[in-house]
């Protein structure tokens, strides 16, 4: 757990000296409320903690400096941002977060996107989920089985195309032999009162 925050530049934020700005020994606790007046720098604050979440400095940031010291005795800077193995315990939900994952707010065209898995159980599902997808792939990827049911169903489209154009040619050769050469032989057919006609049918059988 993080225990307090030093920062050099980042925004607002200037030569931000934990020890010195604090009187007394003030840590983060487990819960910390900060409250402030609009532009007063809470989101600015956020995007330092969101920079161990996403794993890199913020883009609106890059020239920043700033460093974590955690409960466990290890620190946490701009420089290291993006080796950690922190990301997975980091969650920020402001601005950034609302833009990025509900855009449908802003946008009516917008989405939802998943952004979160609580509980080890869920974590093994997703694990599972994200194998699946592996395995299904996409067109767009031109990898696993829907893009290789694309090509499937593709063939069988041309191939139905083909199977009908020789089945209607097929029936029209049926068709001329049963009118212009079966039906006015008498050698091959006599009319009766019960068959009347020769059909193609008839050569089918």
């Amino acid at each position: 757990m993080i225990k307090k925050l030093d920062i050099e530049s980042f925004g607002i934020f200037n030569s931000f000296d934990w020890n010195k700005s604090l009187s007394g020994d003030y840590h983060f606790q487990k819960v910390n409320i900060i409250y402030g007046r609009n532009y007063s720098g809470k989101t600015t604050l956020s995007r330092i903690f969101r920079c161990i979440e996403k794993g890199a400095v913020h883009k609106d940031h890059t020239d920043s400096k700033f460093s974590f010291d955690c409960y466990d005795g290890c620190t946490i800077s701009h420089v290291d941002v993006s080796g950690l193995s922190y990301q997975d315990k980091v969650r920020v939900y402001n601005t950034d977060f609302v833009n990025e994952n509900l855009s449908w707010i802003h946008d009516a065209d917008g989405t939802i996107l998943p952004f979160t898995i609580l509980g080890s159980r869920n974590i093994e599902i997703d694990n599972k989920v994200k194998e699946i997808d592996s395995k299904l792939g996409s067109k767009e990827s031109q990898k696993g089985l829907i893009y290789e049911l694309s090509i499937l169903t593709t063939n069988h489209k041309k191939l139905t195309t083909e199977l009908n154009k020789l089945d209607s040619g097929l029936q029209a050769k049926l068709k001329y032999k049963a009118n212009n050469t079966i039906k006015v032989n008498r050698n091959l057919f006599i009319a009766t009162a019960k068959k009347k006609t020769y059909h193609t049918t008839d050569i089918q059988e």
